[in-house]
């Protein structure tokens, strides 16, 4: 105990009392100031690439002026429809017209470019290859020379040039039109000098006569839009002056001769001749550019047809391959080549088999083989687009039945038919043709066998690359028929201003 101050007694200091109740809460304080940003944190791993997009549809063709269309293998002279293109002949390549539509088959209007087809001032407007789509190897050629305008669609006037086949085409087919023109007609060429003074006459009887009058000027020479060199034996072409635009070549090589047929005893059988190989066909189209200033040519010529057997119980000849500097074949330098035409073999006791074809951009055809013991009539020739071969010969079976010759073949390239076949003891026909339509040509056709006279030869094929017919077969006694020749190659080189 303690005293205070007034005199008591302070008791001790009692126990602490309970915790009294928690005061108000006081207010909020002022917030804090931002903090400093902290720094950037690291680059994520870069995703997965996403998936390839489809392939884009295929464009069009490029180089010349090129239009799709679906083949169409009616022929009427109508609006062939949306996106269609027909011909005017049912066999296509010896059609004359080409009827496109103005639509191509993706809808898209060509009225203008197809009108433009004929703006050359040239003879010749330019050239359309027409190929199908998804197969190249299948095509047809024209030269252009006019177009005409008919409601919704054109008709292109064409003449054939060249093609896989007399109709590589199937309706509904999709087909490519690539067109490329030819320059413009050059300029007419200057006045030509006067002509020459023509002859002296003879002395007349009697007093010499009054002189005549001078003759008149000669003509102005005319324009010369093209230089068309022609070779019928190998030389060197020049290169024309001026400036040339467009240089083609065609080249055809020799045909093969025809065989002979056997000479022998009855009572065995004695073929005749095989006929030769048509030679083959090549063209192409040049940038006088790439052209030197001269180039060799190479002009093969026709093989000869196998000789008339005169011995008895003999074997026919072989026919001749295309001969010449170049082994036959035809060649202008080293860009084209068109191979010779193989001769036909001579006959035997068993078989006269076929000249086979001579190579080039379109081949030649085989010639036929000859008649058998099975069958004593002489082969037909097959028809192609290259030169033809010539026909077989007739054979003479065991019980001495005589066989006919057979037909020539024909170049569907040209408008000229087969050769005829040689009947029993006859000759075949020849193929004549013309010198001045340098395309290839047909083959000749197969001599007939006899048993009573001498046996039929084999027909000749005067021109470019077609094969000689075979000769006929014959009875020991009687001569053999001779093998025809074959046709001689050619060279054209055409030069466009």
């Amino acid at each position: 105990m303690a005293w205070n101050s007034v005199g008591n007694i302070e008791g001790p200091t009692g126990v602490t009392g309970p915790t009294g109740p928690t005061g108000v809460a006081g207010p909020t304080g002022v917030t804090g100031a931002v903090g400093v940003t902290g720094p950037t944190g690291p680059t994520g791993v870069t995703g997965p690439v996403g998936v390839t997009g489809p392939t884009g549809v295929t464009g069009t063709p490029g180089g010349a002026i090129t239009i799709g269309y679906v083949f169409s293998t009616t022929t009427t002279d109508s609006d062939p429809g949306s996106g269609a293109l027909r011909l005017d002949q049912a066999v296509q390549n010896t059609a004359t017209v080409i009827r496109a539509d103005l639509l191509d088959s993706g809808a898209t209007d060509w009225s203008t470019v197809l009108a433009g087809f004929a703006d050359s001032t040239n003879a010749v407007k330019g050239f359309i290859r027409l190929f199908k789509t998804t197969d190249v190897t299948k095509w047809l050629l024209f030269s252009v020379s006019a177009v005409a305008s008919p409601a919704g669609y054109k008709n292109v006037t064409v003449a054939n040039v060249g093609s896989s086949a007399a109709s590589p085409f199937a309706d509904s087919d999709a087909i490519t039109l690539s067109f490329e023109r030819v320059g413009d007609l050059g300029a007419t060429g200057a006045t030509g000098p006067t002509g020459v003074t023509g002859p002296t006459g003879p002395t007349g009887v009697g007093a010499t006569g009054a002189t005549g009058p001078t003759g008149p000027t000669g003509a102005s020479g005319p324009s010369v839009p093209v230089d068309i060199q022609v070779f019928n034996a190998s030389g060197t072409w020049t290169k024309p002056s001026g400036t040339p635009k467009l240089v083609t070549v065609v080249c055809i090589g020799g045909g093969g001769g025809g065989g002979s047929g056997r000479r022998g005893a009855a009572a065995s059988t004695r073929c005749g001749g095989g006929g030769g190989g048509g030679g083959g066909l090549a063209f192409g189209t040049f940038n006088p550019t790439a052209l030197s200033s001269t180039v060799s040519v190479t002009v093969g010529t026709g093989g000869l047809g196998g000789a008339a057997i005169t011995v008895d119980d003999t074997d026919g000849s072989a026919g001749g391959s295309g001969t010449g500097a170049g082994g036959g074949s035809s060649l202008f330098g080293t860009f084209l080549r068109a191979g010779a035409g193989n001769g036909g073999s001579g006959g035997t006791s068993s078989a006269g088999s076929a000249g086979t074809l001579g190579s080039g951009l379109i081949s030649g055809v085989s010639g036929a083989n000859a008649g058998t013991e099975a069958s004593v009539t002489g082969g037909t020739a097959a028809n192609g687009a290259g030169a033809a071969g010539g026909g077989g010969g007739g054979s003479i079976s065991i019980a001495g039945t005589t066989g006919n010759g057979g037909a020539g073949g024909a170049s569907t390239s040209s408008a000229f038919t087969n050769a005829s076949a040689g009947t029993s003891g006859g000759n075949g026909g020849s193929y004549t043709g013309t010198s001045e339509l340098y395309v290839p040509a047909c083959g000749g056709g197969g001599g007939g066998a006899s048993s009573s006279a001498s046996a039929g030869a084999g027909g000749n094929s005067s021109y470019y690359g077609g094969g000689g017919g075979g000769g006929g077969a014959s009875l020991n006694s009687f001569d053999s028929g001779a093998g025809g020749n074959g046709g001689p190659g050619v060279v054209v080189v055409s030069t466009y201003y």
